[in-house]
């Protein structure tokens, strides 16, 4: 069953199926939304959180802020270090 399978396509062990309660059980244990024989929900599963700048990156980009931006050079430590993460951190993907 196609719609069942990951990334491996038919390679998936649990794509392989024979009955109802096979789909059902690869349904819930992969957090699928499946429709037809059986209707089942997924649960809404979070973004995962965003990875943060490494100490070292941080502190650098710091210098830079407050060598290219005047405003950066007023600024209090955690307030640029907040800046620097949100600028160069990495986004959530949507």
């Amino acid at each position: 069953m196609s719609g069942l399978s990951d990334k491996r396509g038919p390679a998936d062990p649990d794509a392989w199926v024979d009955s109802v309660g096979d789909v059902k059980r690869v349904a819930e244990k992969k957090n699928l939304t499946v429709r037809g024989v059986i209707d089942r929900d997924g649960e809404p599963v979070p973004p995962p959180p965003t990875k943060r700048l490494s100490e070292r990156l941080t502190k650098e980009m710091m210098k830079h802020e407050r060598r290219v931006d005047p405003k950066a050079k007023e600024m209090k430590a955690g307030e640029l270090r907040e800046k620097v993460q949100h600028k160069y951190g990495r986004k959530p993907r949507t």
